[in-house]
């Protein structure tokens, strides 16, 4: 597969779950469980294809060797600590703002 079969589909499937969840209805400014389900799958599906197309050409180990460099990172041990705190703290954030009023 292509760079362009790759762009387009992350393309289409990204904005189709954005489109989706715009689409439904809110509470307020909150929005519902699956349009916040639909907003994360568009937030990862860029990996999720990456990973897919890798699988589905037809040389042995191109997923293997997919993520294999994402695990590899050569990086210190704090950046993963400071990756992880962010992400705690963030949603954190999300439960607090949802749950102030």
């Amino acid at each position: 597969m292509s760079v362009i079969a790759f762009l387009l589909l992350t393309f289409a499937v990204t904005w189709s779950c954005y489109a989706g969840a715009a689409a439904l209805p809110r509470a307020g400014n909150q929005f519902s469980m699956p349009a916040t389900t639909l907003l994360y799958v568009g937030t990862v599906a860029p990996s999720l294809i990456a990973m897919f197309l890798a699988a589905s050409v037809d040389r042995p180990g191109a997923l293997a060797h997919l993520l294999k460099k994402v695990i590899k990172a050569r990086v210190h041990v704090r950046w993963y600590v400071f990756a992880v705190a962010y992400m705690v703290s963030g949603s954190r954030g999300d439960i607090y703002a949802s749950t102030s009023r």
